[in-house]
């Protein structure tokens, strides 16, 4: 579950996320995590190297685009070569003005 993280942040201000992996595929395995909001990207990772049956946690610097209310910030984990999402999971933030954010 996700917790610690704020509900609302600044248009064009980077935020840091932690993202974790674990991978139980038998094999060490290269993933990708994109960001995204509204088919937007606002933060990606690529050629993340997880050992087989290891975790990794990796640091996502994420920066909003434009204001809005409730938006559904998608973080999808890809598999190496693979355009279709292996896992996703989301979090809904405010996206406000550098001026009006908190």
């Amino acid at each position: 579950m996700a917790q610690g993280y704020p509900r609302e942040l600044g248009v064009g201000r980077s935020f840091s996320v932690t993202i974790g992996i674990n991978n139980d595929e038998r094999a060490e395995m290269s993933y990708g995590i994109v960001a995204g909001v509204d088919g937007d990207e606002i933060g990606s990772a690529m050629d993340v190297l997880v050992q087989d049956v290891s975790s990794k946690e990796v640091q996502l610097e994420i920066i909003p685009t434009k204001p809005q209310e409730d938006a559904k910030v998608e973080f999808m984990l890809l598999k190496s070569g693979d355009t279709a999402p292996y896992r996703a999971a989301y979090l809904w933030i405010d996206m406000k003005d550098k001026d009006r954010a908190r």
